[in-house]
């Protein structure tokens, strides 16, 4: 497994060119003992409690589209865009921030797969 290296983590100087978001809804590249991509940010500490409740309906709604087999693929796939254009909206509305962000991830107990 890959652990989050701390030291590293704190060298980084976030920006518009070198932020990069990873995105593991179902824990292809997490393990399944810790959280996924979207629960790292998702910590009260750092995240205000509304942009939690407010992305916890968009899981409600999105969530069974999602594992909705009879659903074509265009059509599912306009609905998760959809999902997550709602949820990347939910964190300027709430104005989650840089420092928010990184301590999120630093507090988490996030692993993932070995192949990655």
């Amino acid at each position: 497994m890959v652990y989050i290296n701390n030291e590293k983590l704190d060298g980084f100087s976030l920006n518009k060119n070198n932020f990069y978001v990873i995105m593991d809804f179902d824990r292809t590249m997490t393990t399944s003992n810790t959280l996924d991509s979207w629960g790292v940010l998702e910590n009260p500490k750092f995240v205000d409690s509304e942009l939690i409740e407010k992305s916890h309906e968009l899981i409600k709604r999105y969530y069974p589209i999602e594992l909705d087999f009879s659903l074509d693929e265009n059509t599912k796939s306009t609905y998760l865009q959809e999902w997550y254009s709602k949820n990347m909206d939910l964190f300027y509305t709430y104005k989650l921030t840089n420092d928010a962000l990184l301590n999120c991830v630093k507090t988490s107990n996030i692993k993932f797969r070995k192949r990655y």
